[in-house]
């Protein structure tokens, strides 16, 4: 599996099984579960809904899809950790009354 992973500054940085083992370390327990079919999935739904970028290309002759999150992307992203939060929070409240 190939992936392009963000870089400190943002900005994607292609790994790939013999690229850089954090980032693949990263990205099998990203996917962790999931058939390359259900990624595949995935992934176009979040294409189709404006989220990420997909490139399709070759280095070395080897197959690399390149992901990038479009600033729609990003934005439905801090939203949904936002989301998230609020829940977590609640969740935290009420064990708190309980306990």
């Amino acid at each position: 599996m190939s992936a392009a992973l963000p870089d400190g500054d943002g900005q994607p940085r292609e790994c790939d099984k013999k690229g850089d083992k954090k980032e693949d370390s990263l990205l099998n327990h990203l996917c962790r579960g999931l058939t390359k079919g259900n990624l595949s999935s995935h992934l176009r739904k979040l294409e189709q809904a404006g989220h990420v970028e997909i490139h399709k290309t070759y280095r070395d002759k080897i197959p690399l899809t390149v992901l990038r999150l479009t600033p729609q992307g990003r934005a439905a992203l801090e939203g949904y950790k936002k989301g998230m939060r609020r829940v977590l929070a609640a969740l935290e409240v009420q064990a708190q009354d309980k306990g």
